[in-house]
């Protein structure tokens, strides 16, 4: 209620009028409502945010430690393939099966042993398990009880040569070379009456059977002690590597004790090296097999001629896939990706390994990897070759290469057995695509029949794929023949998937790396792939030591009879490796003669183009004084003659000997 006095009206002046006022309240309320709804709505946002992060973080958490428990991740996953290749692996699904470049010099069978001595009857008197000889080797025994697989020979000098690698105490991860093993030697008596540790009625094995008492080798064991000799080796202790060694070691007291000590002190006491409880407890060691001992994988050694293949490289009747109507089949020795052993679509029984066949009938892929020769064919899977040849219709130098883990050839001749492809079925094809699959470690795209990672490499057109919707008639037509002839064509000439040498061409293939898929950062389920280029570096020429430019000369006689061999008139042995110019270069770079050749007419000045590639070897000068001795007269002007060589070192008479030049050059003399 307000109370208003109008003094400007005549008629109510002096008169107090009373009249009731309505004002509009403000919606100051409204307006705070709406905003708190609104500021709940932003921490509920909030609050979802964190929660949802929070969620997202734990599941990432899980998934890395979940990948990590299972030795996954991807972080070392380069070291591990490198491992993988190096060591090898039990694992058939890896392409480095029975390809590892260990296994492929040393086999798959080595022997783990422990160091020490089976006790005989009676029992010795003076056990020497641990001799040192001449103070720089070592006999030390083993203990034939403990060796894994069929055990250790009695043949003596079986190991002779093979490499022996201590896994436990000081001398863990040391490698030595057996100069002589002793097998089963008892005495020189009649070896029947004599005890053997695996069937007391057998006869010493080193003594001819015939006498009983002349030994074949010829060992002259005569001491009393003869049986302490059963199954040691002799190393050569100067092959320690290293200056100190850390392990248990027996102190004068016999008590032992964790030291790391000099390999001097060590061998004051050298049981300290193979036992950890001298002469009871040996430490483990493992034999290699010898060095390039077997003629391959595949031989078909059946002790029953009947078998079809009989001594020959065949195997084929472990083969379940006939590629004709006759029922032909392809040797499971070239296809190297030995992933399909457990697979009856391919072969007729699942096969545990490759290896030494224990019974005559076994059905068994036989052999080993560690055959007398490498070449990059498909006993060598594992090794690369790239070369070039002169393609005369193209005018061109083309790159001829063999990736790693992928036989070009082998591939051609499986297609080659299947031969005309309109003459195939629908079966016959992906028998195909499956036999070129199991011959290759190359990732392959591919349907019609069998569908094998059909989405590998979307990205790529290049990348050889038959897609999963592809179908084959019959008879077929033109464009699914042109479909499958491009993918065999593929797969034989390239092009490759990797470069890995930085040539700008591809030399190398996609291959599962052997590791399981597992999940990235994002949550991607990702899987580790590999290309590899696996090269032998011997036989390779230097071309900073080999070859001189008279090779590249029309006087020099390549293929003449050794009389004829001369430069330029004088009788010389080039070619025939007696020093490192005596290796030619001709076969590698007479394409290009200019590298070749050095004109020694018309030289005037400094003319860069009269000097061949062999006058910038070595700081060889580019001038055109070619100075013959330390002492001639400076310019030369008898270039004609061939023994003029340019050579580095202080410059002839005339010049100044402490020119800069002299200076640099001189060092290199």
């Amino acid at each position: 209620m307000a109370h208003r006095i109008d003094c400007n009206n005549s008629r109510t002046a002096g008169l107090i009028v009373l009249k009731r006022i309505r004002r509009r309240r403000p919606a100051r309320g409204l307006i705070l409502l709406i905003a708190l709804g609104m500021l709940a709505l932003f921490s509920l946002l909030a609050v979802t945010y964190v929660v949802s992060a929070g969620s997202s973080k734990l599941a990432s958490d899980a998934t890395r430690v979940r990948s990590r428990g299972l030795n996954i991740a991807f972080d070392g996953t380069a070291n591990k393939v490198a491992h993988s290749m190096l060591r090898g692996t039990n694992d058939q699904s890896s392409p480095f099966y029975m390809k590892d470049l260990l296994g492929d010099i040393y086999g798959r069978n080595p022997i783990t042993v422990n160091f020490g001595h089976v006790p005989t009857t009676p029992a010795s008197v003076n056990p020497f398990w641990c001799t040192p000889i001449a103070g720089r080797f070592l006999k030390v025994s083993l203990n034939p009880e403990t060796a894994s697989g069929a055990g250790l020979s009695q043949i003596e000098n079986e190991y002779n040569s093979r490499l022996i690698t201590v896994l436990e105490g000081p001398l863990a991860g040391q490698t030595f070379r057996i100069l002589k093993y002793v097998g089963f030697v008892r005495h020189p008596d009649n070896p029947l009456n004599l005890p053997n540790p695996t069937n007391s009625l057998a006869p010493d094995p080193n003594f001819a059977q015939s006498s009983g008492t002349l030994p074949w080798s010829s060992p002259g064991y005569l001491d009393l002690q003869g049986s302490d000799l059963d199954y040691s080796i002799l190393i050569d202790l100067s092959e320690i590597q290293g200056e100190s060694l850390t392990g248990q070691f027996t102190n004068a007291l016999g008590a032992l004790e964790n030291r790391s000590l000099p390999v001097s002190q060590w061998l004051t006491n050298p049981s300290s090296l193979f036992f950890f409880n001298f002469p009871v407890g040996g430490y483990k060691c493992v034999i290699n097999d010898a060095p390039f001992n077997s003629p391959g994988i595949g031989i078909e050694d059946v002790n029953d001629p009947s078998v079809a293949g009989f001594g020959t490289i065949d195997s084929r009747r472990v083969m379940s896939i006939p590629t004709l109507a006759t029922g032909a089949k392809i040797s499971p020795a070239y296809l190297t990706d030995y992933n399909y052993l457990n697979d009856t679509g391919y072969v007729t029984a699942t096969i545990p390994g490759i290896g030494i066949r224990t019974l005559p009938g076994a059905l068994r892929l036989n052999g080993s990897s560690n055959e007398g020769i490498d070449v990059p064919d498909y006993r060598d899977p594992w090794l690369a070759h790239q070369s070039v040849y002169w393609n005369s219709s193209a005018l061109a130098w083309v790159n001829n290469i063999i990736p790693s883990l992928h036989r070009p050839e082998v591939i051609h001749y499986i297609a080659s057995v299947f031969g005309d492809p309109a003459n195939l079925n629908a079966v016959q094809v992906d028998q195909l695509l499956k036999l070129i699959d199991a011959s290759s470690s190359r990732i392959m795209s591919r349907g019609s029949g069998t569908v094998v990672n059909p989405n590998f490499r979307s990205d790529d057109p290049l990348y050889p794929r038959i897609l999963p919707n592809f179908t084959w008639g019959m008879p077929p037509t033109a464009g699914q023949i042109s479909t499958l002839q491009a993918y065999v064509a593929s797969q034989i000439i390239g092009p490759w998937d990797f470069d890995n040498d930085g040539d700008g061409v591809n030399d190398s293939i996609f291959t599962d790396s052997g590791m399981p898929a597992t999940s990235g950062p994002d949550g991607k389920l990702l899987k580790p792939v590999m290309a590899l280029l696996i090269q032998d570096l011997d036989g390779r020429l230097n071309v900073n030591l080999h070859g001189d430019r008279i090779q590249g000369r029309a006087a020099f006689a390549a293929f003449a009879s050794l009389a004829g061999y001369q430069r330029l008139g004088e009788p010389m042995s080039q070619g025939f490796g007696f020093g490192p110019a005596d290796i030619s270069l001709n076969g590698a770079l007479n394409h290009q003669p200019a590298l070749l050749t050095n004109p020694i007419t018309n030289i005037s000045g400094v003319d860069k183009t009269t000097f061949s590639f062999f006058d910038d070897r070595y700081g060889a000068r580019r001038y055109s004084g070619r100075l013959r001795n330390m002492v001639q007269p400076f310019p030369v002007a008898a270039f004609a003659d061939v023994g003029l060589d340019r050579m580095p070192g202080r410059r002839a008479v005339g010049l100044p000997a402490n020119d800069w030049a002299s200076q640099v050059f001189e060092r290199e003399v």
